[in-house]
């Protein structure tokens, strides 16, 4: 293979993975647009959305996914008494379209 063949299949390579990338995130986006609006008075989304966004950024799995959601709940939401088991629930929502 010459130096232009090794070029051309890195460029392919790299734009398959980004499209890969792509997809992916759009069908966890979409898994997150379906959650429950209503989950013990609260729309996760916003959450979930802000998460999978920073998640995907960083390069980071499930596990980093749903401690940032975790600490968003912390935060934002101090009615919420077992925060880890909400993070978890929203998780398992959409783990299907996002793992």
């Amino acid at each position: 293979m010459g130096f232009w063949d090794s070029v051309k299949k890195g460029v392919t390579d790299g734009a398959s993975a980004a499209w890969n990338g792509t997809q992916k995130s759009v069908i966890c986006l979409n898994a997150i647009n379906n959650v429950n609006k209503d989950v013990q008075g609260h729309d996760p989304r916003t959450w979930m959305t802000a998460c999978a966004k920073e998640t995907i950024f960083k390069g980071k799995g499930p596990d980093y996914f749903k401690k940032c959601l975790e600490n968003k709940i912390r935060k934002e939401a101090k009615d919420i008494s077992d925060p880890v088991g909400y993070a978890n629930y929203c998780w398992d929502q959409i783990k299907g379209g996002c793992s």
